[in-house]
């Protein structure tokens, strides 16, 4: 799988109905290409709860620091950019995971944002880093779908 996913590097999607397994093979996917080889990272975000951009940046801020804490290079690198964009954290009460809630003042703020944090995630890590985006398809109700767009085409 790991071969599968990263030689060709590509873009992919998993469809089926609901309760059929997907996010549970696309973790598992993720554990493979980690035990595969440990010079590669790999991040997980569910967004089936996101209702906007600004929702997908703190769910995206939120998996990063859970995956990468802060003692990491990587990590550190994260929290010193979430500090200076004056998030609001929160733990979540089940697994005690830090939660990140911003505030733009613009669409290009969170444009921006979300920008830097895909530049950081490049840019910031040894290792190259897979990012599984699960519940995509949750992004058709966004009103704000241009400004992902804008952001995420130049990184395919």
């Amino acid at each position: 799988m790991y071969n599968t996913f990263c030689l060709l590097h590509f873009d992919s999607s998993v469809i089926s109905p609901r309760r059929f397994g997907k996010s549970g093979l696309v973790i598992h996917a993720l554990e493979a290409i980690e035990g595969e080889n440990s010079g590669i990272d790999t991040l997980y975000t569910d967004i089936y709860a996101t209702e906007s951009l600004s929702d997908f940046i703190d769910n995206l801020s939120s998996a990063v620091l859970a995956k990468f804490p802060e003692k990491t290079p990587l990590g550190m690198r994260f929290w010193s950019f979430i500090k200076s964009i004056r998030p609001y954290l929160t733990f979540d009460q089940l697994t005690g995971f830090p939660q990140v809630h911003l505030e733009f003042a613009s669409q290009l703020q969170k444009e921006a944002t979300l920008k830097n944090i895909f530049d950081l995630l490049n840019g910031s890590s040894r290792n190259p880093i897979v990012i599984a985006i699960d519940e995509f398809q949750q992004i058709s109700g966004w009103d704000d779908l241009r400004g992902l767009r804008r952001v995420l085409l130049p990184l395919a």
